[in-house]
């Protein structure tokens, strides 16, 4: 489903998926104005949510291996998962500068470019 034969990538994109999955929940703890639910109760949520995210999730960065490598893919659709619950968070907090809610779009940018240049920089120590 990842479009990648590669174990560890695999590994890797379902725990990068479980933890997005916590990340949101928690965000939505933390905004709503209920209770807190106790802690096993709020670690369930997240994981039962990332399960639904996941195939979701996955075809996302299958999607995206057709232009980029499978880390560069999976680095960019995670900045692009937390983008929206960053800036979800900036609007809760009463953050309204439109630089400010700019940034998560710098997040992804600099994610993807960060991450293309480690890569790169793996490839050509592999090719010495």
């Amino acid at each position: 489903m990842l479009g990648t034969d590669q174990p560890r990538f695999a590994v890797a994109a379902t725990v990068v998926c479980i933890v997005l999955g916590n990340i949101l929940v928690f965000n939505i703890i933390t905004i709503s104005d209920r209770a807190t639910p106790p802690l096993w109760q709020a670690l369930a949520a997240g994981l039962a949510l990332s399960l639904f995210l996941m195939p979701f999730f996955f075809i996302s960065v299958e999607r995206i291996l057709v232009v980029m490598s499978p880390w560069e893919g999976l680095a960019t659709m995670t900045a692009a998962f937390l983008a929206p619950v960053i800036m979800q968070r900036l609007a809760a907090e009463g953050i309204t500068n439109p630089f400010l809610m700019s940034a998560p779009i710098g997040l992804i940018l600099v994610t993807f470019l960060v991450t293309r240049w480690i890569v790169k920089g793996r490839a050509d120590d592999a090719g010495k």
